[in-house]
């Protein structure tokens, strides 16, 4: 963060969803708050209490999601520049949010995929949809990497803006991948397990079998039922090396196996060739 600059505390807010019947909520007021404020050269963030810059902070993060979203420039987003206070808190605001460890769980894609109705993120005082927030991210990369839009621009910002908003763009992007996944391609049951498992192979879990168990929900609707069924009796090793055997069976050679195993430490009970 630049000197003279106010740190926003940010370690009270959380986020958690529900689903909502409504669809889609995008409040453009809160972008031409931002935009305003940034213009604005007698505005002073110093002046305005810590509970007030907290949910500016994150009204201006969802405002950038929200021009993002919409198909607009990264560039269009900041009217000033990359210095100024209301700039970097509101990526300050986009760090926090990327940084949650909701983000990383297994089980959560149940619950953003599986809804055929939005589900609406709650982040502080913040409601958006969280397909706004997936789309934000995931279409960064293509004005910054692909395309010539942003490119200049996207150099131009320190490096620490970049990095806040390069893990924002690689958070989101594996996430929308799965919902395009899960409605555009029904292939068989053990198939799709196959593209789940390779795009969420990084996901964490408290219980590892839920690596597996819990990607189960989202292959429910697809045909020819795989033998996978969770059973917590089984161990670890168990399971991992029946959906290997499942997946062998299925590419009848080892190539996709032997191209994803790792080394294994002395000791573990799954075998050699069974990726973890």
């Amino acid at each position: 963060m630049a000197s003279g600059k106010l740190p926003i505390v940010l370690e009270s807010s959380c986020l958690w969803f529900k689903w909502d019947p409504q669809g889609d909520i995008k409040d453009k007021s809160k972008v031409d708050s931002f935009f305003s404020r940034q213009r604005d050269s007698l505005y002073k963030a110093d002046g305005r209490s810590a509970i007030q810059r907290l949910r500016d902070s994150q009204a201006d993060a969802f405002a950038i999601m929200n021009v993002l979203s919409n198909g607009r420039c990264l560039k269009s987003c900041l009217q000033t520049d990359s210095n100024s206070t209301i700039w970097i808190q509101a990526l300050g605001a986009i760090d926090h949010l990327s940084k949650l460890q909701w983000w990383s769980r297994i089980w959560v894609l149940q619950e953003v995929v599986l809804p055929r109705n939005d589900v609406i993120a709650i982040y502080g005082e913040i409601r958006a949809p969280i397909g706004l927030i997936e789309k934000s991210g995931s279409v960064l990369p293509r004005h910054y990497e692909k395309g010539e839009c942003c490119k200049a621009f996207w150099h131009s910002l320190p490096a620490s803006q970049r990095a806040i908003l390069d893990r924002f763009a690689k958070i989101m992007t594996p996430l929308e991948g799965l919902r395009e996944l899960h409605y555009s391609i029904q292939e068989d049951q053990l198939a799709m397990l196959i593209h789940y498992l390779r795009l969420t192979r990084y996901k964490k879990a408290t219980d590892p079998r839920d690596k597996i168990f819990g990607l189960l929900s989202l292959i429910n609707d697809c045909p020819n039922p795989v033998d996978i069924v969770p059973d917590y009796k089984q161990t670890e090793a168990q399971v991992y090396t029946n959906v290997a055997l499942h997946i062998i069976n299925h590419d009848r050679c080892l190539n996709r196996i032997l191209a994803v195993c790792e080394e294994k430490a002395s000791g573990t009970a799954l075998p050699t060739w069974v990726p973890r």
